[in-house]
């Protein structure tokens, strides 16, 4: 939905762009909250039977989650259509995260990397459709939204259910209080913008965040996990070598944008702080997963401290004192979320 938001903005269509990223965000509010960090779970055997017991709580709980997620748009102006079919994709791809994960705790690495492939491609093919074939776009998004299910019935659903093995829900608390806190921060977080700067500018600037925040996902929720479970040899060094390229890239567009090599418009402020931005935020989110999946640590108290700080004052200071800092939100964010869970020990919060 991520690289939706960015096309849609870099092919003159903000509002597109701004509606996705509203939609992304109350789906992400509410998928995301009752997630309980499930990838790290599954690979770092955190708690017995991780998987089976995950992934029947999310069968029991996926009707009541997709329409909470559709009340929570329901007061905000944007296509039925375009909210149907991205709250489709995301229903589907949740109920594949923990098979996924599965597999690759067993070293089954044929499914995963088919089912990246397959989407891969149909991805490929709907972002080219908004900037060339505009009037294929909603049938490709349809295509898109569907095609997930292929490998969730390959996968045998019933075989999940498993009801000699309770749920247990009490041991799963303080990872869904956790997500709840982060879903919820994703959600606020476009709402007061698109409130503070209005759909139009709001949809440049997230377009723009949007670029480190492809960097930031991927390694939090591909890349991150996998590292960590298979233990590879000098990770240390290569978060190192991402953050001095994430410098590098992000001060360089910086920079061709002030001397007006690049355009200097919102979006492009955005992209280059963003990029920093991200480069923090890989480092801060790999030692919230390693607190997780290693340290067998909640992390709760972290993820209430950045939800409130960014939310809730910092966002609203920069508005008051200056509007035009709002394109270094997601530099100041990843700053932020790096003093947090890098800087501060785990015994400092717990």
């Amino acid at each position: 939905m991520t690289l939706l938001v960015i096309v849609a903005a870099w092919t003159d269509n903000a509002v597109l762009a701004a509606d996705i990223a509203l939609i992304q965000g109350a789906i992400m509010a509410v998928f995301l909250s009752i997630s309980a960090n499930a990838r790290n779970l599954v690979l770092g055997e955190t708690l017995e039977n991780a998987a089976i017991r995950l992934q029947k709580l999310r069968i029991y709980s996926v009707a009541p989650a997709t329409v909470l997620s559709w009340l929570l748009l329901i007061f905000v102006d944007v296509a039925v259509w375009l909210v149907a079919c991205l709250l489709l994709r995301k229903v589907i791809e949740w109920l594949l995260e923990v098979p996924l994960a599965a597999h690759e705790k067993s070293n089954q690495l044929t499914f995963g990397l088919t089912y990246i492939v397959v989407n891969g491609l149909a991805l490929l093919l709907l972002l080219l459709s908004v900037g060339i074939r505009p009037d294929w776009f909603k049938v490709l998004l349809a295509v898109w939204a569907l095609l997930p299910a292929i490998f969730l019935f390959a996968d045998n659903v019933s075989k999940w259910r498993a009801p000699f093995i309770p749920i247990g829900l009490q041991d799963f608390s303080p990872y869904f209080a956790g997500t709840v806190v982060v879903g919820a921060t994703n959600y606020l977080f476009r709402v007061v913008l698109v409130f503070m700067a209005g759909k139009v500018l709001a949809g440049n600037l997230i377009a723009g965040f949007a670029v480190g925040a492809i960097v930031a996902s991927l390694y939090t929720y591909a890349l991150g996990p996998a590292l960590i479970y298979h233990k590879q040899n000098q990770l240390d060094r290569v978060l190192g070598y991402q953050l001095c390229a994430s410098l590098f890239i992000g001060v360089s567009l910086l920079v061709l944008t002030f001397i007006n090599v690049l355009p200097q418009s919102h979006m492009i402020w955005a992209i280059g702080f963003s990029v920093i931005g991200a480069g923090l935020m890989v480092l801060a989110q790999h030692s919230r997963m390693c607190l997780i999946q290693l340290h067998k640590l909640p992390t709760v108290q972290r993820d209430v401290a950045f939800g409130v700080l960014l939310v809730g004052i910092v966002m609203p200071l920069m508005n008051i004192l200056m509007p035009s800092l709002l394109v270094t939100l997601f530099f100041v964010s990843g700053l932020l979320s790096w003093i947090i869970y890098r800087c501060i020990p785990p015994h400092s919060a717990y």
